[in-house]
């Protein structure tokens, strides 16, 4: 592998740990006291016989490199003669032998320094092995502060780093190695190659050829070090890598020891409270200066506007842009400095909110307020992943401020006296130079918040998995009961200028449920009190408990809007939205609720009034908001819409009094005395108790029907619950029926008379055919 190439690779690899370092540390494990005993287990495996081997590869290699340098410097000598023409060989073939001499020696000297760092390595291992031995306890006495915790959190985050490093390099070093071994493979190829060239080649180019065939050996050899010296390398990094992974694990395991015994006391978030606030006014204090400065760029700017207008000579007007241009990049700057100052004191309150969040999760009993670990959880999540893109772009800002103190430190370095006074320059440059030292500042804070932040996490999981069935029982109703009031308090819509929320929602249904609930009861007890102690009629009961109804209502509802604080002028709003529906949808609706309240109002029919509509008589059981409702003597109930009953003509039995009449028809046979019969007829019914005498009954002979003589009897009734129209003329009918038995008038019946009208005698002749006809239909059993 040529120089350009190793050091390309040497180069990736120093980028990729400067990468690896800058990435953020893994949650510890919950086995990290079972790593912790393994590693140091395997770290305590050492062999005498694998420790002096290496003492003796180390010699020997060492050895070898000391008498390759004395090749070196033998063939360097020849090299230096070649150039003036006095060796036998040529300066491009010395020059190929001295490369690969020095390419071999590089590799051994490598091979020494990857053993010797492994020899330094086992020490290291057998020292942390005996350290985990005899480790029993921390450095301070518990309880432990939350500080003294953070900083082993620190050592366990710094080594988490490391591991990551260490694993890109090895990852690195894996494919160096497969390099070498191609390496190898293209010297062996370039060796036989030569080698058949030697076989080949005349006398007078043997000696050359055998020249290069030696160095194409040394080739072979040097990349078979190289690849043995990569190999050791790789052992190397493996046993590093193994170290600090007990490292971390026995890291781990201090943490963990000090968590579960460490207090965060009231005193010392005072303590870093106080530091946050130190901090914050050192910043309103260099936010003050920034302006200042700011303030003194304008008006210089002012100065120089001046001097620009006055300037005549061209030199002198370019010279005054400069310095107006070199003022405006300095007032930039200055409003960036306040940004990033902005930007500090907002993360400076950023921490102190962590801080306090930290100490309420530490100590939920002093806590006013229950914290919900899972929603911390979830937001932080959220809230990191914003952080992160947002210290990559303090990264990229970092690097443009770089780019820039470049630019200017280059046009410094070759300004020139005709280009005037530098000072403008230099002052842009101090500021670029003080912005970013203010970046840095910035990203050093923004990446403590992370780390903060990334801690708050990791306690809230820490705590949630330590929970009892109780305690996740409790949090689980804290965390629905959080989340109802969250939905309760979502904005759903806007009326107007007021924000309509499922809480106000709530609270106007309840209102609503809760009125009309007691609306219902102040309505009976009217309609109780109308009925028991003033007497009224129970059409005026009805009317009175249906306004009643409807003016609690209306009440109810403005009470429940300007509770949640809704205006009555929605409706204005909604009005479009209203006419629209009563347009298409809503027409019969409000006419029939309309023509209700003329019905209560005009009263053409009351409850309890018999009415005949369409046909249909029945009793009127209720007069409602849409529809009444109709009671038929057959025990049917017929619903009509309110406004049909004031659109069509209605027959009301009972609008002036209660009093109705009957009528009753029989017919009599033509030969009865129809005197008598008006009297039987006349006693039948006045002698019923039920009917009434004033008006009097009457008995007319309505009719000479076709088969008998047609009486109708008319009496009149008085509506009331005990009496039933249909028995009293049931009764009737069977007091006529036993009355004309005893009279001896009978109740006609249909009939029809046959009259023949002839001139001659009608002629009857009896034949056999008939006569066995009628012996047929007589054996059939029919009659004659």
């Amino acid at each position: 592998m040529n120089r350009s190439a190793r050091f390309l690779f040497f180069l990736c690899l120093f980028l990729t740990g400067i990468m690896a370092a800058g990435a953020p540390a893994s949650a510890p494990d919950k086995k990290n006291t079972a790593a912790l005993e393994t590693a140091t287990q395997e770290n305590a495996v050492s062999a005498d016989s694998e420790s002096a081997k290496n003492q003796e590869l180390i010699l020997n290699l060492e050895t070898r490199a000391s008498e390759m340098e004395i090749q070196i410097q033998e063939w360097a000598e020849q090299e230096s003669a070649s150039a003036v023409g006095i060796t036998e060989f040529s300066f491009t073939a010395l020059q190929g032998r001295l490369s690969t001499l020095r390419k071999l020696q590089s590799a051994w000297q490598r091979h020494v320094n990857a053993l010797k760092e492994y020899e330094a390595l086992q020490e290291r291992q057998a020292l942390f092995d005996e350290e985990v031995k005899s480790f029993t306890r921390l450095t301070e006495d518990p309880p432990y502060s939350m500080a003294f915790l953070d900083g082993l959190r620190d050592q366990a985050a710094l080594k988490q780093m490391d591991i990551d490093a260490e694993k890109l390099s090895l990852r690195a070093y894996n494919e160096l190695a497969g390099m070498e071994q191609a390496d190898i493979a293209q010297a062996k190829a370039a060796l036989n190659r030569v080698a058949e060239q030697l076989r080949l080649a005349p006398q007078e180019e043997r000696a050359a050829l055998q020249f290069e065939s030696e160095t194409a050996k040394l080739q072979v050899q040097a990349s078979e070090a190289e690849y043995q010296a990569a190999a050791m390398e790789l052992k190397r990094k493996e046993r590093q890598l193994q170290l600090l992974e007990g490292e971390l694990a026995f890291a781990r395991k201090k943490v963990e020891m000090a968590r579960v015994q460490t207090l965060f006391r009231q005193e010392e978030l005072d303590e870093i409270i106080k530091r946050e606030q130190g901090l914050i006014e050192s910043l309103q204090s260099e936010a003050a200066k920034a302006r200042d400065s700011i303030d003194q760029h304008r008006n210089r700017m002012l100065t120089a506007e001046r001097a620009l207008a006055r300037a005549t000579d061209p030199e002198a007007q370019q010279q005054a842009k400069n310095d107006l241009d070199h003022l405006r990049r300095q007032i930039d700057a200055g409003r960036a400095r306040i940004a990033g100052i902005e930007a500090l004191l907002e993360y400076e309150d950023y921490v102190q909110k962590l801080w306090q969040l930290r100490f309420r999760i530490a100590n939920p009993a002093l806590a006013k307020v229950r914290v919900d670990l899972g929603e911390v959880v979830q937001i932080f999540h959220e809230r990191l992943a914003v952080l992160d893109k947002e210290r990559d772009a303090g990264e990229r800002r970092s690097i443009s401020l770089r780019s820039r103190i470049n630019t200017l430190e280059q046009q410094l370095a070759e300004w020139k006296e005709e280009q005037g006074s530098k000072k403008p320059t230099e002052r842009e440059l101090e500021s670029l130079q003080e912005n970013l030292r203010l970046r840095n500042r910035m990203q050093l804070r923004l990446v403590e918040v992370i780390t903060l932040a990334n801690r708050i996490v990791e306690e809230a999981r820490i705590l949630q998995k330590e929970r009892s069935w109780v305690q996740v029982g409790k949090d689980w109703l804290f965390t629905a009961k959080e989340t109802t009031l969250l939905a309760f308090d979502h904005e759903l819509g806007v009326i107007g200028e007021e924000s309509i929320t499922g809480r106000k929602l709530f609270y106007m249904l309840a209102i609503l449920v809760v009125g009309l609930v007691v609306s219902r009861m102040v309505t009976r007890i009217i309609r109780n009190y109308a009925v028991n102690r003033l007497k009224l009629r129970s059409n005026v009961v009805m009317i009175v408990a249906k306004l009643t109804n409807y003016i609690l209502f209306l009440t109810v509802v403005y009470f429940a809007l300007n509770y949640v604080n809704i205006p009555l002028t929605i409706f204005a709003f909604l009005g479009g939205a209203v006419a629209l529906g009563v347009g298409f949808g809503a027409q019969n609706l409000i006419n029939n609720f309309l023509s209700g309240l003329i019905l209560m109002g005009e009263q053409p029919i009351r409850l309890g009034d018999i009415i005949e509509i369409d046909g249909k008589t029945g009793t009127v059981t209720d007069i409602g908001g849409r529809s009444s409702r109709l009671r038929m003597f057959n025990g049917y109930d017929v619903i009509i819409p309110n406004s049909k009953v004031l659109e069509t003509s209605v027959i009301n039995w009972t609008l002036t009094d209660l009093k109705y009449r009957v009528q009753v028809d029989v017919g009599v046979a033509y030969d009865s005395p129809t005197r008598d019969v008006a009297k039987l007829l006349l006693y039948a019914v006045s002698d019923h108790g039920q009917v009434l005498t004033d008006p009097p009954p009457k008995v007319l002979l309505s009719a000479f029907g076709a088969h008998a003589l047609e009486f109708t009897v008319y009496f009149w009734l008085e509506r009331s619950a005990n009496v039933d129209g249909t028995v009293i003329t049931s009764d009737i009918r069977h007091r006529i029926v036993r009355l004309f038995r005893e009279a001896g008038i009978e109740i006609a019946y249909p009939q029809q008379d046959v009259h023949l009208k002839s001139d001659t005698p009608l002629q009857v002749t009896f034949s056999d055919n008939t006569r066995n006809a009628d012996d047929n239909e007589e054996a059939q059993g029919r009659l004659p």
